[in-house]
């Protein structure tokens, strides 16, 4: 099984991430998309809304926002509530319980030069593969046998952030489109994001 390792912190779920999905899925480099909501001590940022929150959000997009037909090959990794968001833990976690599968970390175009700075670097590129994804403020540079861009006229961009969708909604501004019905929804309940 090939399966796509999208991390972050989900905070929160957005149509970005829902156009990133359907890319994965509809691209056929992978069989399945596993979403790993970052955990509370993320080492690079500090999530807004709790973790516990943030695995609700996740929940909600894969169980209400995606058809039907597509909702067997997403699933979620709970990690530990204090799992610091190391890709490398991660992959050798799930290469542990899963040795069969291949594992492809998604990334953004604007991430690839950061691949270096990330923990265990060169074992972290010597043993995986990478999924890269356009952000439209980045070209796509092709370099590394580690590296496959998805790209083409049926792999859609999204500009949307979740740090933009937290600022909208506690301007108390409207972000329907922006965030799925059932994400909104359950934002609105919990009074998430708003000053």
């Amino acid at each position: 099984m090939r399966v796509a390792v999208f991390g972050g912190a989900f905070d929160p779920p957005h149509i970005g991430h829902l156009i990133t999905i359907s890319n994965l899925l509809n691209s056929g480099v992978v069989d399945r998309v596993l979403l790993a909501p970052s955990g509370k001590l993320r080492y690079d940022k500090s999530a807004t809304a709790s973790f516990e929150a943030r695995l609700d959000m996740a929940r909600l997009l894969i169980g209400n926002d995606l058809p039907e037909e597509w909702r067997s090959r997403v699933s979620l990794e709970v990690l530990d509530a204090d799992d610091r968001g190391y890709t490398i833990e991660l992959l050798d976690k799930l290469k542990k319980r899963s040795a069969s599968d291949h594992f492809y970390v998604v990334i953004g175009s604007d991430n690839v030069e950061q691949l270096a700075g990330w923990k265990d670097s060169a074992r972290l590129i010597a043993e995986n593969k990478f999924i890269v994804l356009r952000r439209s403020s980045t070209d796509l540079k092709k370099q590394g046998q580690h590296l496959v861009y998805l790209e083409g006229e049926e792999i859609f961009t999204c500009d949307v952030s979740s740090t933009t969708v937290r600022s909208l909604i506690s301007k108390n501004k409207c972000v329907a489109g922006l965030v799925p019905f059932h994400v909104n929804a359950y934002i609105n309940l919990h009074a998430l994001y708003m000053s």
